[in-house]
């Protein structure tokens, strides 16, 4: 992990491999084309824990039977249907989906993406913890990969993007809208964000437009 200078909050984005006996990671190794987004996650006393999910692709209104189908998944509900997506509630009591990390106080932002038994995680904290964060990872995950680190309040973040630009830019990057080649279609990537693919891509170059500016400008300081 590269070593950072200064003490300002980190933005760090991580791949991580889930155990492979969660129900989640068996349901998207078997769906590659599904992609999976984690609205929400919460644990009981009973060893269980009840999950808040959005599927998208073809075939995710019709998913509730293979999901319940998985050892380890106690109930499935199907909470909203709507153009591109459905919504599902699952209790399960296989392994967690979050490792225990109650003693550094870090949770991973929601909703987060899943693809093909990965999860995209942004975390936020200071350098250290994300550095215990990455130690203990790495340790359970050997697979782990920190995808980008940056800090919340350099001096090229200050004002570049507003806080739309920038929750639409982080899904662009999470779902691979910028790979080569792309995992993800303007259309599907609007349907996930639930706006109209003239407004993302008006968005889209908007925010490309001052990453741009603002990188040229940085070379322009340094030279």
């Amino acid at each position: 992990m590269p070593r950072t200078t200064s003490p300002s909050t980190l933005v760090c984005r991580l791949r991580v491999p889930l155990p492979e006996a969660a129900w989640i990671s068996k349901f998207s190794m078997a769906h590659p084309d599904i992609t999976v987004e984690i609205l929400g996650h919460l644990m009981s006393g009973k060893g269980e824990a009840t999950v808040g999910l959005s599927l998208r692709g073809e075939g995710a209104e019709g998913m509730r039977g293979p999901m319940a189908a998985i050892p380890g998944v106690r109930e499935v509900e199907v909470v909203e249907v709507r153009s591109g997506s459905t919504e599902y509630r699952v209790v399960h009591t296989t392994p967690s989906l979050l490792p225990n990390l109650a003693d550094l106080h870090l949770m991973p932002r929601f909703p987060f993406l899943i693809r093909e038994g990965q999860a995209t995680w942004v975390i936020a904290a200071s350098e250290d913890r994300i550095r215990e964060l990455y130690a203990r990872l790495k340790a359970k995950a050997p697979g782990v990969v920190i995808e980008s680190l940056r800090h919340t309040h350099s001096q090229g973040d200050l004002g570049l993007l507003t806080p739309r630009q920038r929750t639409v830019f982080d899904r662009a990057m999470a779902e691979g809208y910028y790979e080569v080649p792309r995992r993800v279609t303007l259309t599907e990537l609007a349907s996930g964000l639930g706006v109209a693919k003239s407004t993302l891509s008006e968005s889209l170059a908007t925010i490309e437009r001052k990453i741009l500016k603002e990188t040229a400008d940085r070379g322009n300081r340094l030279a």
